[in-house]
């Protein structure tokens, strides 16, 4: 099981992002504001999930991992929930959504980083298996 204890800061943050993928596995990153809005993704969030950054900065992480609607991400607004890193640690399965409906399996791991005076939160997700399953509207 892949984890991910190592806090992130402004100062290695670069370095962090730039070493993370040591397998072939490509995970799907994505930067949270406090309240779970999506701020940015990477390449491989853009192509998985079927958006593009401008559209990503306008969602909650609820809309792609629907089970995160009814869990507060932080705890006292400090840290990630126990919660959560728990879920993380077991390897629990989260359903994830993408933008064109379809649905897919996923393994989250979350991630604090302290700038300034904002928190953020990064989560990443490991598909695990996906699946052509598309919502019809």
């Amino acid at each position: 099981m892949k984890t991910q204890s190592k806090e992130i800061t402004a100062g290695n943050q670069d370095q962090w992002f730039g070493n993370f993928n040591q397998d072939e596995s490509k995970p799907v990153i994505l930067m949270l504001s406090e309240d779970g809005v999506i701020l940015d993704t990477n390449d491989e969030g853009a192509r998985l999930l079927d958006f593009s950054p401008r559209q990503a900065d306008k969602l909650h992480i609820s809309r792609v991992v629907p089970q995160l609607a009814e869990i507060d991400l932080l705890e006292d607004g400090e840290r990630v929930n126990t919660y959560l890193r728990f879920l993380s640690r077991i390897g629990r399965h989260f359903e994830v959504i993408s933008m064109n409906g379809a649905h897919f399996s996923g393994e989250l791991y979350f991630n604090d980083i302290n700038t300034f005076d904002k928190h953020q939160i990064i989560v990443m997700i490991y598909p695990i298996h996906k699946e052509t399953k598309r919502l019809h509207a």
